[in-house]
């Protein structure tokens, strides 16, 4: 095994069957499956117990309390030994050679000490591309770089050196489930390069009832995570007008937080600037509270 595959679950029983069938089909059977149960209350444990006496690879299962998924997340690479990390979401699944792929893409630029990440691409269930591809494929660059700054469309998917994703964990906050994702991208890509694949590996389904349809109610309900994760983006390497979007958004939630208005300045880093931006972030966490 070359690659553990990761999945954070919350009552997702009758998605992982999908995500299982398409791991059964892998052209390449050079991974483990290691699901993080995070507090279930569907039949999560039962069913996993079944596919681990019926699949064809390693399946490892880890119950914890309901936290959220950056700290299933965070469970889950705590115990990875293989050299790469690919978390997919139980919502989710895989091209037939998405391993295969990402086992070629490492033989190419394993020995290379500067790269912690291979992002690839991502297609909904038609087959459709979600955004657009890199704008080279098969390149060495940054994650703010084409992630942020190029203004690239559409998610992507990553898969990291473990030994660089194990030093990078999420951030926790007593009482808040939810950090966004690109917090720990920054923080490696600040420090690592990463390779660009202009290959899909990953299909994905936005279903009514996951993270990505909780949107703005889920964000305002866990305002640290908000401030910590848009903090990160207030950095010189960030182009002007992700900065000042990142800045409204860290007072916003600041006022979410109920922090005291001058430390939320002087913790912008820009306190000028941030004063400025201080009556759009009013408005915005006016409007955003009338959702709570």
């Amino acid at each position: 095994m070359f690659i553990s595959i990761l999945t954070p679950s919350y009552n997702r029983v009758h998605t992982l069957k999908k995500l299982y069938d398409s791991l059964e089909n892998q052209s390449n059977k050079g991974f483990e499956w290691i699901i993080v149960d995070d507090g279930s209350t569907d039949d999560t444990r039962s069913y996993i117990m079944e596919v681990i006496n019926k699949a064809s690879f390693t399946v490892r299962y880890i119950y914890i309390n309901n936290g959220g998924k950056h700290s299933a997340i965070n469970e889950g690479v705590k115990v990875i030994g293989n050299a790469l990390t690919f978390i997919v979401d139980s919502d989710d699944y895989l091209t037939r050679d998405a391993v295969d792929v990402i086992f070629k893409i490492w033989q190419e630029y394993k020995s290379n000490s500067s790269i912690a990440s291979f992002w690839f691409l991502q297609s909904d269930p038609n087959g459709n591309l979600v955004g657009e591809k890199f704008p080279i494929d098969n390149s060495i660059s940054t994650y703010t770089d084409i992630m942020i700054n190029s203004g690239i469309k559409g998610d992507k998917k990553s898969v990291y050196v473990t030994e660089v994703r194990k030093k990078f964990p999420f951030p926790i906050f007593l009482e808040e489930k939810f950090i966004g994702e690109s917090t720990v991208h920054k923080r490696i890509g600040d420090k690592y390069n990463s390779v660009f694949v202009n290959k899909v590996i990953y299909i994905s389904e936005y279903l009514s009832d996951g993270l990505t349809s909780a949107g703005t109610n889920m964000r305002i309900k866990n305002p640290l995570g908000g401030m910590t994760n848009s903090k990160e983006f207030l950095s010189n390497n960030v182009i002007f007008k992700i900065r000042i979007k990142k800045l409204i958004l860290f007072i916003m939630y600041g006022f979410f937080a109920k922090k005291d208005y001058k430390k939320i300045i002087l913790n912008s880093g820009s306190p000028i600037l941030a004063i400025i931006c201080t009556p759009v972030s009013y408005l915005l966490f006016k409007k955003w509270g009338k959702l709570k």
